[in-house]
């Protein structure tokens, strides 16, 4: 997804910086209409379309970015990115894996990742990956908060220097609302009794029974859940014990 020189190209880019999308929208259509071989365009025009919520436009975009480039780390990473969008976590962690093998220093596989990371509650590898999406991507006051919360959470710290309670949950859970990904941050009431360390949302209002698309594992993360194997048949021989 690389930039070229073209101006019609670096026009559309300056309406996606702006925040202008749907402008950017119709710019990189124009770019696609003259340059159908350039993958940044559609890789820009589906970032535009994510913001704008339509995310099969999106997904359409980024796999052509893949068809044409099938070793871009970047565009596996913005279709992990619909992924999350689309509250599917094992696709997202799919694609993360894809775009990490193919470049180790991709700033939104990481950030994906830890995201996924603090979702699932195993918040000291969400600080990590966080701090470097921070340090391949700059500075990023949001991301920062998400990832000093998840050291706080990593490190048990209930009140700061001060004695000041901190809000590590409500700091995750306000970042993450106001991207559509709001999900419950409150652990399973009976997680000691009952074994269930998933803190996934689905999983503690609903431990959903698996469906016929995935026999084998869990229906929402198969065996990437982070219970491991073992977790998922636990699941599969308790499947609603949270209704």
């Amino acid at each position: 997804m690389d930039a070229t020189d073209n101006s019609h190209f670096n026009h559309a880019l300056t309406l996606l910086e702006e925040r202008r999308f749907t402008e950017a929208v119709t710019a990189f259509s124009e770019v696609v209409a003259l340059s159908p071989e350039f993958g940044g365009a559609y890789g820009n025009r589906g970032l535009a379309y994510l913001n704008l919520g339509l995310e099969d436009e999106a997904l359409r975009d980024f796999e052509t970015v893949l068809q044409l480039d099938p070793c871009d780390a970047m565009g596996h990473a913005m279709l992990a990115e619909v992924a999350r969008f689309r509250e599917t976590p094992e696709d997202a962690l799919r694609h993360v894996v894809d775009a990490l093998e193919l470049d180790e220093e991709e700033p939104q596989a990481h950030f994906i990742r830890g995201w996924l990371f603090a979702r699932a509650g195993q918040y000291g590898e969400a600080a990590e990956d966080l701090a470097r999406f921070l340090e391949l991507a700059g500075d990023n006051p949001e991301v920062a908060d998400l990832r000093e919360a998840c050291e706080d959470l990593a490190a048990d710290k209930p009140v700061d220097e001060t004695g000041y309670p901190l809000d590590t949950q409500e700091k995750i859970g306000l970042f993450l609302g106001k991207r559509g990904w709001a999900f419950d941050m409150a652990a399973n009431p009976d997680f000691e009794e009952c074994g269930q360390p998933c803190l996934y949302a689905h999983c503690i209002r609903n431990c959903p029974p698996l469906s016929p698309e995935t026999p084998d594992g869990c229906p929402a993360f198969g065996y990437a859940c982070p219970g491991g194997r073992e977790q998922v048949h636990w699941c599969r021989d308790n499947p609603r014990l949270f209704d």
